[in-house]
């Protein structure tokens, strides 16, 4: 039996968001006292190699979610709760909030520091935009107000002043 990765869009959104908490745990370790480890190459091999996949798979659950949205391959009763939790006040005070430690991180402190960890909490920020975005509801074909059976608009008083 195949696992299939995009049966669920809760399961797309929570694999985005593992991969990048796991390249901001890894980056967030100090690495100022590997420097001079004869382990270091290999922590930085590793950190080339998690960061960048850790960087790519989040874009592409992302966008397989986003897809698959707008194809209709899962019910509003499996939306449904993935769209509460980002339309939340919880959700919108996370993301607001690492924005805003990553602009006080990056260009207001005075020492600034060379980890990637800040990097890549905005990532994380940006991720949960993109969720945002993805889960976001498509305004239907024709408007509400409009109806299919109105006449036209006709006036005997038109260019009358």
């Amino acid at each position: 039996m195949k696992l299939s990765l995009s049966d669920s869009p809760a399961r797309l959104a929570l694999l985005s968001l593992l991969c990048i908490l796991i390249m901001c745990l890894f980056f967030l370790i100090p690495g100022s006292r590997l420097v001079h480890s004869p382990l270091f190459g290999a922590y930085l091999l590793f950190g080339i190699v998690a960061g960048s996949v850790c960087t790519i798979l989040p874009l592409k659950f992302v966008s397989d979610l986003r897809h698959g949205v707008e194809d209709e391959r899962w019910t509003e009763a499996q939306l449904e709760p993935l769209r509460t939790l980002v339309q939340s006040r919880y959700y919108t005070a996370l993301s607001v909030g690492l924005f805003v430690a990553f602009v006080i991180s990056q260009f207001a402190l005075k020492q600034r520091s060379l980890d990637l960890g800040w990097a890549c909490l905005f990532i994380l920020e940006m991720i949960l935009s993109q969720l945002r975005f993805a889960l976001k509801r498509s305004p239907s074909s024709t408007p509400a107000n409009q109806s299919r059976d109105s006449a036209p608009i006709h006036s005997e008083h038109w260019g009358q002043r």
